[in-house]
């Protein structure tokens, strides 16, 4: 029995388990940046005497994974180091693996297999840590050109895998078949030939009886191996939804992960690329436009610059698109690049301590009457109000702008200058209100003025008397105070009251994916136009409003955005 196995059972006192807990919640809901103040406290608190179960520790290690939280990981270990747990020491071997450090991860995972003993979870995970940092040194002297030690690389990473293919067949053989692929295309001779160890892969996946959504991904390099690119892209798509079921969104973690494997490994250079570049391009783009919770702005940028590239076939991208993510409706080319294109507009809006409040977003400052027609900011007043609220529990001077795509300080963020004009969700005398408001950002650059939002002309969306479909809309905006999110899929407009006039409260409602921290996200419809401004879900219909809620009535709503100018410019004067 190993001093691991003989550990496993001893009991622990009072300790920070509680906080950990909660920290892995932020970490799912707001990005692992969000807990690095709370574990500066953790750490203190361990200094003084406080102790965590390494369970409680290596969960919140694993949840920082799911969301690449590399440099959280890693100051964790640090943190817990006395606890003396071969997990934690596996999550601190994969962060500096992704951070760059092999030869320290690589020793640290020799001595791992000594201490796991017989267990054979640890053993394959340990494995497959000792396989990837060896994949990844393979990349790294290909590309500095030293073939020699590149190929001794690439040997020992097989070397890893074959051992635990045993273990997991579908991790390692997904790693073993790719890289045997990889070296029959460098000239190294193999015992095996990849398309034989793509056809055993092929063979064990499809004997599961109810195959995970890393089993299909495994099966598909199974069928690369073998020159099948056909039916390794299909097994991908399969792959990605099955993995949006498993997770509730596609986990960072591991769609990074096949992309490397897809760009670094299956791609590479010289001939025989052409398969795999299709099928990273199609895992690439369904990362990009998925909407569960949707694409940072980095895979937004990637996906422009993919359809801005000469040679790239748009209608046939888009197609494809139609495929993985639209499921049956097509979105013009030109629409979205609109779309994401008015991005630099929108921002995260934070209190002091980083915590998320809502999202918001710069507008045309000319029909608000601003000095030099300076862009005004606009959000939901239950996130920002001239005084703290129920729902807006902070005053202006506790909230923070930031501007992620473009701000050279986005850590600091803007400040609010003041409030112009608000609007409650309710006023005093029960009306509803627009839920708005407008105010003034402190020290933008000049460059702010090129990425605020233009007013409309008009509203861009069908009159429901029409009949027939309205079209569809997307929010834009920071859900659960995340990366920027643009939502696509299943954003059917379902009905609004923008054709009544512009001087009340008009509506929008939509189904669009939108979680907490989507609130006072632009609303982009029809060709890419700004037409309302997120607030809430609601399960009261317009049509014959006010009525009691319909329990099978689930849409989200927003104001539209002309009356809200309307609403801005008819009010008494201050």
């Amino acid at each position: 029995m190993t001093e691991y196995e003989d550990r496993k059972g001893e009991g622990f006192g009072p300790m920070l388990d509680d906080e950990l807990q909660a920290a892995s919640e932020a970490v799912r809901r707001f990005g692992p940046a969000s807990i690095d103040v709370l574990l500066d406290r953790i750490a203190e608190a361990e200094e003084e005497g406080a102790r965590a179960s390494p369970d409680a520790v290596a969960s919140l290690m694993k949840t920082c994974r799911s969301r690449r939280g590399f440099a959280q990981m890693r100051e964790l270990a640090e943190i817990f180091a006395a606890l003396d747990d071969p997990r934690i020491w596996l999550f601190q071997c994969q962060a500096r693996i992704d951070m760059g450090d092999l030869r320290l991860a690589v020793h640290r995972l020799h001595r791992l297999l000594h201490l796991v003993g017989r267990d054979r979870k640890l053993t394959s995970e340990v494995l497959g840590l000792l396989g990837r940092a060896q994949k990844q040194e393979f990349v790294l002297r290909s590309a500095a050109g030293d073939a020699e030690a590149a190929e001794v690389a690439l040997r020992a990473a097989m070397h890893h895998y074959a051992e635990g293919y045993a273990h997991d067949p579908a991790w390692h053989g997904a790693n073993l078949a790719a890289l045997a692929w990889r070296a029959e295309r460098e000239g190294f001779a193999l015992d095996d030939s990849a398309a034989a160890i793509g056809a055993r892969l092929v063979a064990d996946m499809e004997a599961l009886a109810d195959p995970s959504a890393w089993d299909v991904a495994a099966r598909a390099q199974g069928h690369m191996a073998q020159g099948d690119w056909r039916q390794g892209r299909l097994d991908y798509t399969d792959y990605f939804y099955r993995l949006e079921e498993a997770e509730g969104q596609p986990a960072a973690f591991h769609i990074y992960g096949d992309l490397r494997q897809l760009s670094e490994i299956w791609l590479g250079d010289g001939p025989g690329g052409e398969g795999p570049a299709k099928i990273l391009d199609t895992l690439r783009k369904a990362m990009a436009t998925t909407a569960l919770p949707g694409c940072d702005d980095s895979d937004v940028s990637d996906f422009l610059s993919a359809m801005q590239t000469p040679g790239v076939d748009q209608a046939e991208a888009f197609e494809e698109l139609q495929a993985i993510v639209a499921r049956g409706e097509l979105i013009p080319v030109q629409e979205m690049c609109a779309i994401v294109e008015n991005r630099d507009a929108v921002a995260r809006i934070a209190d002091v301590s980083g915590a998320p409040r809502g999202t918001g977003f710069l507008l045309d400052g000319a029909p608000f009457g601003t000095p030099g027609g300076q862009p005004v900011f606009v959000t939901n007043n239950h996130v920002l109000a001239s005084e703290p609220t129920m729902s807006a529990q902070r005053a202006p001077e506790d909230l923070r702008v930031h501007f992620l795509s473009w701000d050279a300080a986005p850590n600091a963020g803007f400040t609010i200058d003041r409030v112009l004009a608000e609007s409650p969700v309710r006023h005093a005398d029960g009306t509803p209100g627009h839920d708005i408001t407008i105010a003034l950002l402190k020290d933008l650059p000049p460059s702010a003025h090129a990425a605020r939002l233009k007013v409309p002309a008009e509203h861009f969306l069908r009159p429901t008397a029409g009949g027939g479909p309205l079209g569809r809309v997307h929010p834009v905006g920071h859900p659960m105070g995340g990366e920027l999110s643009l939502s696509l899929a299943g954003n059917e407009l379902v009905d609004h009251e923008l054709y009544k006039g512009d001087r009340g409260v008009r509506r929008l409602h939509y189904k669009a994916n939108t979680q907490e921290g989507s609130s006072g996200s632009p609303v982009f419809g029809t060709g890419g136009h700004v037409v309302g401004v997120h607030r809430a879900a609601t399960r009261h219909p317009i049509t014959g409003s006010p009525l009691p809620p319909d329990p099978h009535y689930h849409v989200n709503e927003g104001i539209g955005i002309r009356c809200i100018i309307a609403w801005f410019q008819s009010r008494p004067a201050a």
